[in-house]
């Protein structure tokens, strides 16, 4: 948050995927309710950092960029509203060239979202 940062372009960690630790393919309450908690206690340590250095508590994971994959992982194509949020408020935050290139996925991804929806929900 405030300091000295290193980085390295050595591959430090590897991900692997196979038979029954495929985590990624199970969505379960239990695991949602963790990951809720997960982030909850992390903007809370993270916003007691900005306090402790005398700056405003701000932190907040699910309105960052990289919240993106969290609302698609755990809400699918009915993710579109939020999509749409997070990518207006990453937008008012500072406008850049990173920030519009996030808005313009963000907000087609989003589309995309709502239109299949849209072909999957039944007739009246």
């Amino acid at each position: 948050m405030y300091g000295a940062v290193y980085s390295t372009t050595d591959i430090l960690t590897k991900y692997r995927l196979h038979g029954s630790n495929n985590w990624y393919g199970r969505k379960s309450k239990k695991e949602f309710k963790e990951v809720k908690y997960f982030f909850s206690e992390l903007n809370n340590f993270l916003n007691l950092k900005l306090v402790a250095i005398g700056k405003e508590p701000v932190f907040s994971y699910l309105d960052s960029m990289s919240a993106k994959g969290y609302y698609r992982y755990y809400f699918g194509y009915q993710s579109y509203n939020q999509l749409f949020d997070l990518a207006l408020k990453v937008l008012s935050w500072r406008t850049n060239l990173i920030t519009i290139n996030f808005f313009a996925k963000t907000t087609l991804l989003a589309m995309y979202f709502k239109f299949k929806c849209s072909l999957a929900a039944p007739e009246s």
